[in-house]
């Protein structure tokens, strides 16, 4: 029983950080196309994932008086 309950766990962990990733994986995947020639540059979206936040989320670096 404790072995199909760590499996039934892993391969839903696995399902979970596969769905969380997949933007990621579908722009590597179109990336690759590319660079195989099979692909066509309009479909790569070029802004990815926004890793900083944006300019009007951050806060100013110094107050000015």
């Amino acid at each position: 029983m404790t072995g199909k309950t760590l499996f039934l766990l892993a391969v839903v962990g696995g399902g979970a950080a596969v769905a969380s990733q997949w933007p990621d994986i579908r722009r590597y995947i179109q990336i690759r196309q590319l660079s195989q020639g099979d692909g066509h540059p309009q479909n790569v979206p070029a802004h990815g994932r926004t890793a900083y936040p944006q300019p009007s989320a951050a806060a100013p670096d110094a107050v000015s008086n």
